[in-house]
């Protein structure tokens, strides 16, 4: 049982110190926080648009597949 709270309370800690140490380590690799938050930004808002694109053309699929069966 004492490991078990031992490991919880090292897990805790682990996660309050893990964005101070995302930053530090992101400063170290040469740049800045807005650089990496553009980066990330225009990461996401890649993704975003491959899942809507997905999205429309498998609705397209789906109406078409609706056409030809009538």
């Amino acid at each position: 049982m004492a490991d078990q709270n031992l490991f919880q309370a090292a897990a805790i800690e682990a996660a309050k110190s893990a964005p101070p140490v995302a930053v530090t380590s992101a400063v170290i690799a040469g740049m800045s926080i807005s650089d990496w938050v553009a980066i990330l930004t225009g990461i996401y808002v890649l993704l975003q648009i491959v899942v809507l694109v997905r999205k429309l053309l498998r609705e397209r699929k789906a109406e078409r597949a609706g056409v030809e069966r009538q």
